[in-house]
């Protein structure tokens, strides 16, 4: 067995060239892509806003006054701009996508709530599944609608009560004092609730996010050049290894702790800056460092031809790196997706990072990966003993 490491050994050796390059390259392609995608979403962030258009209502001089206190004294300034349209211009700038959504204000509109009758505004929006977007749309005219009508109501019933019981002449000045502290309490309604933000992944913001999937993403893909040691078409040596004591099983623990060791130093190496001593780090990245080894070790005992393991490996770690999150949010997928992905290799590593990052406590995730380790480790062992069996050259 010490023989065998120390020619795996050897053969490791000749090929950590090509591995350097490719890492080189890799690391160079993946750090553009996470510095564009980072400077886009900051710029999409501190600049977007969201445009809605107003329909009727130009003419009434009291609504553009109500209209004009909005945009320049509430807090939705920031974020929502409104912009006049006629209604078939409206209809055509969110066919478009130019603006979020466009509410008509029907004629009257304020004569008629001055006389204490609401008329509904028509909100239009997108069509399209139930998602927060719409639901938040939906609760916000709700929310206007009944503030509105309970403020009118509030005030107009003060007006009746204090002329019912003979204060007429201050009735008009004191419904005027309560609408003004009805309008204060809606401007000043950030004083009501506070906003926290959790991140858009487990707790991460989206620059950590991106660097922990990308991280992921990267160590997969770096797995692949090491496919020139461990594939092989003939068994041969392995059969003579079988006739001198050293079974399947002693071959395969061989090829893991070497091929985990130098996984290990790659993990270590990119995720130097998620903890701080080196004890933690080496005791973060050995349940990572194992998993991926065993597992891309299982894939080149499936196949025995150099090209179908780089297939397949590419095609089995790039898609489990984007159902997992790591390559698109994985809010975007269906709950049945999200589900799964959780138990995933590669969404276990990503949220074994994650709790690093944030230094919390990583137990979970690396038992969770250790015990992949394990399952993919026998399924190497059960390949390798099945193409000793039946070795005969050649083949798939």
């Amino acid at each position: 067995m010490k023989k065998y490491i120390q020619l795996q050994f050897k053969r490791m050796c000749r090929i950590m060239l090509p591995v350097m390059l490719v890492a080189a390259l890799l690391i160079c392609g993946i750090y553009a892509v996470y510095q564009a995608t980072v400077a886009k979403w900051s710029s999409d962030n501190s600049t977007e806003k969201f445009s809605v258009a107003l329909v009727g209502g130009a003419d009434d001089a009291l609504l553009r006054l109500g209209i004009s206190a909005v945009q320049t004294m509430d807090a939705s300034r920031f974020t929502i701009e409104l912009i006049e349209m006629e209604e078939q211009e409206a209809s055509q700038a969110l066919y478009t996508g130019e603006i979020a959504a466009y509410i008509v204000i029907p004629e009257g509109f304020m004569d008629h709530a001055l006389d204490g009758e609401l008329i509904p505004l028509k909100f239009v929006s997108e069509t399209g599944g139930k998602t927060i977007l719409t639901v938040v749309k939906e609760e916000l005219s709700a929310a206007v609608s009944n503030l509105v009508y309970a403020s009118e109501q509030g005030s107009f019933a003060l007006y009746d009560a204090l002329t019912a019981l003979g204060y007429s002449e201050i009735a008009y000045e004191e419904m005027n004092n309560l609408a003004n502290l009805y309008a204060g309490q809606i401007f000043n309604r950030d004083d009501l609730f506070s906003v926290e933000y959790i991140g858009v992944s487990e707790g991460l913001d989206f620059e950590k996010a991106l660097q922990c999937g990308l991280t992921v993403l990267l160590l997969m893909l770096l797995s692949i050049p090491f496919a020139g040691i461990f594939v092989r078409d003939s068994y041969g040596v392995e059969r003579l290894l079988c006739s001198n004591g050293v079974g399947p099983l002693k071959q395969v623990l061989s090829e893991l702790l070497l091929y985990g060791a130098a996984m290990l130093i790659l993990v270590v190496a990119f995720t130097w800056g998620f903890s701080h001593t080196v004890i933690q780090k080496l005791v973060a990245a050995i349940p990572v460092a194992l998993c991926i080894a065993s597992f891309c070790l299982m894939i080149f005992g499936i196949t025995r031809h150099l090209v179908s393991a780089v297939i397949l490996q590419m095609l089995l770690g790039v898609g489990m790196c984007f159902v997992t999150g790591c390559i698109y949010p994985v809010s975007f997928f269906p709950a049945s997706i999200q589900s799964i992905a959780r138990f995933l290799p590669t969404g276990v590593i990503k949220t074994h990072f994650s709790g690093i990052l944030q230094g919390k406590a990583v137990l979970e995730s690396a038992l969770l990966l250790m015990a992949f380790s394990v399952f993919f480790f026998t399924v190497c062992v059960g390949l390798r003993k099945y193409r000793i069996d039946h070795h005969k050259g050649g083949g798939l």
